[in-house]
């Protein structure tokens, strides 16, 4: 009898991390770019448009091209998200800081769309009351960041404000009262 031997043909890790980034780097220039075709169509500079949808399709395949590349690769790589509270409390509090920084002029963009959707509004569900407490806080920020933005989120905002702990409540009113404060009441 003659075994079969497998052998994986492994990467090392600072060419899957290379790879990971450069995929990571595609995506965002992907966000940009259909954000800049979304203002190009709403301001009907459709010139402008039709180039920025072959830069779409022109990233959409090196994106495709990127993931083959990784899927063909003999390794199979298991991705892990982290999501103890732990961990997930060191993100929301350096997206908070983060949110500070940002210029209320500049608004929210396609980056921070992304980091809301996937880490801040996930995180006003969580169990823990520490991530709940910090993912409010950092809703709070987005919304002094857009009125229609503060607008969307004001009745989840509202929600947290009758149902949650006292902690998560102050932060909830703190960040109502911000907005008030900034765009007035309507």
């Amino acid at each position: 009898y003659m075994g079969i031997v497998t052998v994986d043909k492994k990467q090392d890790a600072s060419e899957i991390r290379k790879q990971e980034l450069k995929l990571a780097e595609i995506k965002v220039k992907l966000m940009e770019t259909k954000d800049a075709l979304e203002k190009c169509v709403a301001m009907q500079d459709f010139s402008h448009a039709s180039v920025l949808k072959e830069k779409i399709i022109e990233l959409e395949g090196i994106k495709s091209g990127l993931l083959k590349e990784a899927e063909d690769s003999n390794t199979k790589e298991i991705s892990v998200e982290k999501s103890d509270p732990e961990t997930l409390l060191k993100c929301l509090m350096m997206c908070n800081q983060l949110l500070k920084q940002v210029s209320l002029s500049k608004g929210l963009g396609p980056t921070l769309d992304g980091i809301i959707e996937s880490l801040i509004i996930p995180g006003i569900t969580n169990i823990h009351p520490a991530v709940r407490n910090m993912a409010v806080l950092c809703l709070g920020c987005c919304g002094l960041q857009s009125k229609e933005f503060a607008s969307q989120h004001l009745t989840l905002l509202l929600q947290v404000l009758q149902i949650d702990e006292m902690k998560v409540k102050l932060s909830a009113l703190k960040a109502l009262f911000d907005q008030v404060m900034i765009f007035g009441i309507e």
